[in-house]
Order: C-alpha cells, then sequence, then structure tokens
C-alpha cells in the first residue's frame, strides 16, 4: 500500500514504513504496546493512505508532474 506524509508530502510503501511501540498499559498483570506507523522520511505519524484520498500527483527531479 502507498502513503502521503501530510507533514513532510512525501511518499513512501508500507514495506519502507518505520515503526514504533508505546506502552498504553497493562492487561492481565502485562504491558500492553500499541504499534505506531511513521514516515521513513521525517518520523511524523502524520500521514494518509491511497484509499483515504486521491493523492496529488508527484514531481519529477526537474519538478514535472
Amino acid at each position: 500500500m502507498r502513503f502521503y506524509c501530510t507533514d513532510c508530502g512525501r511518499y513512501f510503501d508500507d514495506e519502507e514504513a518505520d515503526y514504533r511501540q508505546e506502552c498504553v498499559g497493562e492487561f492481565w498483570g502485562t504491558p500492553a504496546y500499541e504499534t505506531f506507523m511513521m514516515c521513513p522520511h521525517c518520523r511524523s505519524e502524520e500521514w494518509i493512505d491511497e484509499d483515504d484520498v486521491d493523492f496529488p500527483e508527484e514531481e519529477d527531479e526537474d519538478g514535472n508532474i
């Protein structure tokens, strides 16, 4: 799946994404963790996936769409 970071404006695939875990409490005396996906370029958690919205056109290195 493809994602678009709303902070840095770059695209990334789920294979490229970074992840972090955060302890969110306990379950029957054992720590419970939640995993969050992050942009691999800026480590932001503010991204949208291709099913949520139409992606803006990608520009090449010369600024052409």
